[in-house]
């Protein structure tokens, strides 16, 4: 008998719910809304689900950047593109995506983030990850950690690491 190697692709029991969810997520007039408000606005953003629904931030916590892509101009398609790319770890581990446009910065970072409950924690995977800054949901402040706001993770396996390392 044959077996099949394992991957990290989608298999056919999840390629519908990543059909769903991207389908649900390109068609949602809230997404297009939040877009449309972080391009315009310095210091405005969102924050993403593991299957692209808005995260209430009523769950408070800490929000830290572990990686990001910089786009000029901020679209649905850009989000998709950074959710395909990193979606086994985002659904694995629970992480968020979000948008941020940043002030003094150029466009908007697309972020692959982790959420965790104690600040100083937050403060030192800022640090870590060489992050600026954590976000604070509880109090919607951004937590300055020192960093330069490089990335230090970008590849799946690099995230991967640092995740698991993480949390």
């Amino acid at each position: 008998m044959r077996t099949m190697p394992e991957t990290t692709t989608h298999t056919q029991t999840d390629a519908p719910t990543h059909e769903l969810e991207t389908e649900q997520f390109r068609n949602a007039d809230w997404a297009a809304d939040r877009i449309q408000a972080t391009n315009a606005e310095p210091g405005m953003g969102f924050t993403l689900n593991s299957d692209l629904t808005e995260w209430d931030t009523a769950e408070g916590g800490y929000i830290v950047t572990v990686t990001m892509q910089n786009v000029q101009e901020l679209t649905k398609q850009d989000i998709l593109a950074f959710y395909t790319r990193y979606e086994s770890l985002i659904k694995k581990y629970g992480l968020k995506l979000g948008a941020f446009n940043l002030e003094n910065a150029d466009g908007v970072d697309i972020d692959l983030n982790v959420r965790v409950e104690d600040k100083d924690r937050a403060v030192e995977l800022g640090q870590q990850f060489n992050q600026e800054s954590v976000f604070d949901a509880n109090t919607f402040d951004l937590i300055h950690t020192g960093g330069r706001g490089d990335k230090t993770v970008e590849t799946p396996a690099e995230v991967r690491q640092a995740v698991t390392e993480a949390l």
